[in-house]
């Protein structure tokens, strides 16, 4: 038994795919924007000196990493 498919269902499924993976891609991009701004808003917000750095306001090489990640994972 065959199936025919119409050209005007395939070509409307395949801009139906391509609106959802364009849309996939733009949150993505946001997403790794918003890990940048959170990641240098962070180091803008250091206070200046030595004595006043603390573990928990310092930015470790792992959130640079990260954000390197994430970036790169969407380019």
């Amino acid at each position: 038994m065959y199936f025919w498919v119409l050209k005007e269902e395939v070509l409307r499924v395949l801009n139906t795919g391509l609106i959802v993976s364009l849309v996939g891609l733009l949150l993505a991009f946001l997403a790794s924007e918003v890990t940048l701004a959170t990641v240098a808003a962070k180091a803008l917000a250091l206070p200046q000196g030595v004595a006043a750095y603390t573990s928990i306001n310092s930015i470790r090489p792992l959130d640079i990493f990260v954000v390197l990640a994430n970036v790169n994972a969407t380019v």
